[in-house]
């Protein structure tokens, strides 16, 4: 007997167990449809509320979609414009992969740009202290030797 899934067949690998079924002593033991016992442990499994499933039924005459039976009947122009139509959906999205891939590449490109542009901006300020401090330096020996 299987209870949640389980078979007590596949316990007869486990170091103690006993290898005939008759011997096997029974840990499945079912008390009600809620709840089990398991060698010495009273488990309660949870209530499951129940659902219904909806059976396939024939169309109204208002649906919209054609029942199930009728789409066998596709006239050969209907197939070839959803044939048409599902080549246009794939152009479309390899175009729209083609220029999702061109905006990285463009993005990466700039960001390239960017990141040089940093660098040439950092060095640029760096010579300018340089020359600031070298005119000051200058400035400072004309005032000293005015002295």
């Amino acid at each position: 007997m299987s209870v949640v899934g389980l078979d007590p067949a596949t316990f007869d690998s486990f170091p103690g167990s006993v290898s005939d079924s008759s011997e096997r002593p029974n840990i499945f033991e079912s008390t009600n449809a809620h709840s089990i016992s398991l060698r010495d442990r009273q488990v309660q499994l949870p209530t499951l509320p129940h659902f219904s499933v909806p059976t396939p039924t024939t169309s109204s005459p208002n649906s919209s979609t054609p029942p199930l039976n009728e789409t066998s009947k596709d006239t050969p122009a209907r197939v070839v414009k959803r044939q048409l139509n599902t080549l246009a959906a794939r152009r479309y999205r390899q175009r729209r992969l083609d220029q999702v891939n061109d905006l990285e590449a463009e993005l990466r490109n700039v960001r390239c740009e960017r990141d040089e542009l940093r660098i040439r901006v950092s060095k640029l300020e760096g010579e300018n202290e340089v020359l600031k401090s070298l005119l000051g330096d200058q400035k400072n020996k004309r005032i000293a030797r005015a002295r």
